[in-house]
Formats: structure tokens, sequence, C-alpha cells
């Protein structure tokens, strides 16, 4: 069934996360659809999902949701072998944070650069996804129906954008609020007790294992994951990837990604 436009439009926004990329692109097209976006976040909006609230009119939350940070770490073949013998994953905030250290503690630059072991288009990789999403989050921002100077702008995007220092550290209500004075409206108790069952429906929907089976051709064994259910009025989607296992000649065993796309699929309740 065909919505169109219309005056308002209401999300509920679960997920750990994303590309910004995709954020941007979500959030552009939900406003294409209408003059007033509100974002129900339905407990956690992490990493870039939370860049598609920022974006939003309003943003209800309950006690028990949570927004971002938001946090980047690239992949890089030229990265040091972690322990379990893959390249490790690359942090900018390790870097700066680094980098911060050094100098107020009197080094020179050729000495810090010195003593970071990292190829230098690992570096740069790390920084330019830094860069991005620092960007995507102004431009998400700038869609929202907040009035903002530059410096209050800038004080938010540095707030998602490291300046938690932990991944496992969110904003509350209470921190976009109060603290980051976003434009939260509270979720009333009826509204809290929709949102859990929602959520609690599609947690049982969504998962990332499951038994593993053979593909009659290749003769790999893989395994099925549904990361993601996208549902509006009439029609519900259901992301699946396949997960292939390889046995390199060596012995070593990894997964890669196979294919994926979205399916019409009816979304189980829970008993």
């Amino acid at each position: 069934m065909a919505m169109g436009r219309t005056d308002r439009l209401d999300v509920i926004l679960a997920s750990r996360g994303g590309s910004p990329e995709s954020a941007w692109r979500i959030l552009t097209l939900l406003r294409e659809f209408t003059d007033h976006l509100s974002v129900i976040v339905g407990f956690k909006a992490f990493s870039a999902a939370a860049f598609i609230a920022l974006g939003a009119d309003e943003i209800v939350m309950s006690p028990l949701s949570e927004l971002g940070p938001v946090h980047i770490q690239t992949a890089s073949p030229l990265a040091p072998i972690g322990a379990d013998g893959n390249p490790a994953w690359v942090s900018p905030y390790d870097i700066m944070t680094y980098v911060e250290y050094a100098k107020t503690n009197g080094a020179n630059p050729e000495m810090i650069f010195g003593d970071i072991d990292l190829h230098p288009l690992v570096l740069g990789s790390a920084m330019r996804a830094y860069n991005l999403a620092k960007m995507v989050a102004t431009k998400c921002l700038g869609l929202s129906g907040k009035t903002m100077v530059q410096s209050e702008l800038d004080r938010i995007v540095d707030a998602f954008i490291g300046g938690t220092h932990s991944s496992s550290m969110p904003f509350t209500r209470y921190d976009c609020l109060e603290e980051l004075k976003l434009p939260v409206i509270y979720a009333s108790p009826q509204l809290e007790a929709s949102i859990g069952m929602l959520v609690s429906v599609y947690n049982q929907n969504v998962s990332y294992s499951s038994e593993p089976e053979t593909d009659p051709i290749s003769k790999r064994e893989y395994r099925t994951i549904t990361p993601a259910i996208l549902e509006s009025l009439g029609l519900t989607q259901v992301y699946k990837r396949r997960i292939e296992r390889i046995v390199t000649p060596e012995g070593n065993v990894t997964e890669v990604p196979g294919w994926g796309g979205w399916m019409n699929e009816t979304v189980q309740e829970a008993m």
C-alpha cells in the first residue's frame, strides 16, 4: 500500500548501527515524505543509527532509550596483525588520543608519528572515516527542525563523534534533553509498553547465528543470518545474508559475506 506524502511521519528506530552513508540515505528518504519527522527510539539507536534521530524534528524516548555514540573502526590489510592472526581494527580515537597525550608530554611531531607503527594509508583511512562521520552528523543535524548556532551544532557533533571516549557509554534520555539540548519528547506509559512489545518481537526475529548448511553446488558450509527488519503499514521486509565458511590450504578457517538482500516475509510474533 503506497502511503505517499504525509504531514507527519513516525519512525520506530531500534538499531546497533551501520554506516554513516546508509544513515544519511535513510534520513533524506524519510524527509522526502514528510515535513515533520518523529523518531521513536526503541531502546537502542547506536552508532550511525543515532544520525537518523539527530535529523528528526522530535526524538521520543523512554527511560530505557539510548542514543549513540558513534564508534568508528577501520579495517585494512595493511594494519598490524592482531592476536587472532588477522589485521587489527584501527580506531581514529586511539590515534588522536595518543597524539594528544604525546603532545601534552612534550613530544615533537617526528617522535609522535615515529612511535605509531601504522602504515600511512592505514592512518589516512582511519582519519577519513572520522571526518566522514563528522560530516554526516553535521548534515543530519541540519535537517532537524531545531535552529542552532554553529557552536551548538559543533558541540553536539563532537559529543557523538568520540565525545564519550567509550563505545559503551551511550547517551541516556537525560543526557539528550538536559545536556545536549536535543528535541526530546518523553514517551507516555502506554507508548513505552507498545515500544517494548514491538522491539521484543523484532529481537526474536533478528538472528546473527544459525545452524550451518552445505551448498549443494560449491559444497561449502554456510549459515544464514537475519540482521535487519523493515516494517511499515501493509509491508514487512526482512534482510537475509549468507555467511560462507572457507578453509584455506593452510587449514585456517574464515567466514566471508556471501549474497544478501531484502525479502518480503511475515514477522513471527512471540508466543
